[in-house]
């Protein structure tokens, strides 16, 4: 008797009791007769009394809950939030419905106990939860309806869109992927749902696989644009313009979600992603190798320490003074052939990128410029280097026994003199120094803006400057301001650091003299 005082729920109660009445009917209790069988029909009363008082309280129990949390109802991980409600309310008051049924079909035989105060309590309170609860569901049902006709513009709206950055995005608005879960969920819930929302969720999977290829390929673009340098950028910003136009902002204004025609969009954009892939790559190659031979001509020896020999092999002044001149002229024409083959292969990036080879497209001459200022400065540093490695003959007499030249030197009439005379030889090693820089009069600089050579020098001025009168004027060399320079040997005989290597050079040779 005092287990049902401590019920935990009453439909297993309400089960106890059903079985209990089944089998005194059946006759399993046929012993039992007279006032016995009045006895246990009394009991299992009182005991039917209880278990609506424990139903009673888990009516309560539902509806303090349901009351504590319809507003945050607790919804599963993975569940939106208006079929998630619905769900957990639905859970809350199916438990109790099935009590009810128990309940119900326990009593049918009894018609006395449904009279009773209590039993009329407990349907009551029933009741008023099943409305309680179709209520929550039908306002939450339309609360979403409402939303299904904002979220569905959404699918109007352009498939692409321009970030706060600057950059593309795709534009799939989250409320749309709310709306697809939602219609799923709510549809495994029984629920009646709008045919064309019914449409949008049975096509889920398309258009998240358009999200998919839409975000890979705006990543791959992504990184194919940020692999650029500064330089590349500039040299291919009117395709990179080309590209934006033609693919990526049509599809901000003719694409939307639900276009029939965004795999053929995808499919283009892919072309022209792969078509600018392989000419990025073709403009690094070809960069990379005008790069390897500008670092060749700056490494280039003008002038080799090999000219030294032992004393007893020297040579007289004339003769490797000679040899130095023709050393340096050889030199040059060896970087004249590398200064061909880099406006070659400018003029095959050109082509490449431009379909012409003319050497004169207008919006790549910053380009033209840049490889020429580092054509300059390779130019500068192969000079330098030699003008230092012709002073170190006089700083170095003697390097490990080795000797540069001979010296005739006759005593007559009490004096010594040199043959040739001391102010020659040095006129001489100061003009073999300067006919290294002369010789690169072979190379000659392009017009501007352009990688096409000047045409042989003229008495008529030329109306635009090129880029080495600019340097020169940065270098404080006003008359070259006057008109332009042709070849790179006025320009770097003007670079204050070949002025300060011919600096060196005469107090070198003051101090031999």
């Amino acid at each position: 008797d005092a287990c049902f005082k401590r019920l935990r729920n009453s439909s297993s109660a309400f089960e106890l009791v059903r079985g209990l009445k089944s089998a005194m009917e059946s006759g399993v209790e046929s012993s039992c007769v007279g006032s016995t069988h009045k006895t246990l029909s009394t009991q299992i009363l009182s005991k039917t009394q209880d278990v609506l008082e424990q139903f009673s309280r888990e009516l309560d129990a539902a509806r303090h809950a349901f009351n504590a949390r319809r507003r945050f109802p607790p919804t599963c991980r993975d569940q939106p939030g208006i079929s998630g409600s619905i769900n957990w309310v639905r859970t809350l008051f199916y438990r109790l419905r099935l009590t009810m049924r128990l309940f119900s079909a326990s009593m049918t035989d009894q018609p006395s106990v449904k009279k009773t105060p209590l039993a009329q309590q407990v349907e009551a309170k029933f009741r008023a939860l099943a409305k309680l609860v179709m209520n929550y569901e039908k306002q939450r049902l339309t609360a979403w309806k409402e939303e299904v006709e904002s979220s569905m513009v959404h699918l109007t709206e352009p498939i692409l869109t321009c970030g706060p950055n600057g950059d593309f995005v795709v534009n799939f608005n989250p409320a749309l992927m709310r709306l697809m879960k939602e219609a799923r969920n709510l549809e495994r819930l029984g629920v009646d749902i709008p045919q064309e929302v019914r449409g949008v969720a049975l096509q889920s999977e398309k258009y998240a696989n358009y999200q998919c290829s839409l975000t890979k390929l705006l990543g791959r673009r992504r990184s194919v644009l940020n692999s650029l340098t500064p330089l590349e950028r500039e040299l291919l910003n009117l395709r990179i313009k080309t590209m934006n136009s033609s693919s990526i902002r049509t599809s901000c204004k003719m694409f939307n979600w639900n276009s029939l025609s965004i795999p053929q969009f995808l499919a283009a954009c892919v072309r022209d992603l792969d078509d600018f892939e392989v000419l990025s790559k073709s403009v690094r190659a070809n960069a990379s190798e005008v790069e390897r031979i500008i670092k060749d001509i700056s490494n280039h020896d003008l002038f080799k320490p090999t000219f030294f020999t032992a004393p007893d092999q020297a040579c007289d002044s004339f003769e490797f003074l000679s040899k130095i001149a023709a050393h340096s002229k050889a030199g040059v024409h060896s970087i004249r052939t590398m200064y061909s083959t880099i406006m070659r292969l400018l003029l095959k990036i050109e082509e490449t990128t431009f379909g012409s080879s003319s050497g004169r497209v207008e919006s790549i001459k910053q380009y033209y410029a840049h490889w020429e200022e580092e054509i300059y400065c390779a130019l500068v540093n192969a000079a330098e280097r030699a003008i230092f490695n012709i002073q170190d003959c006089f700083d170095q007499p003697s390097i490990s026994g080795a000797s540069a030249f001979k010296m005739k030197i006759v005593v007559h009439a009490g004096e010594i003199t040199c043959e040739p005379p001391r102010s020659e030889l040095v006129d001489a090693v100061h003009n073999a120094a300067k006919s290294i820089v002369e010789n690169m009069g072979t190379l000659g600089r392009w017009m501007d803006g352009t990688c096409v050579e000047f045409p042989p020098r003229q008495n008529s001025q030329e109306e635009n400057l090129s880029l080495s009168a600019l340097l020169a004027i940065q270098l404080g060399q006003e008359n070259a301001s006057t008109r332009p320079m042709y070849d790179f040997s006025e320009e770097v005989m003007a670079h204050d650091r070949i002025q300060r290597a011919f600096t060196a050079l005469s107090k070198s040779t003051e101090l031999f003299e």
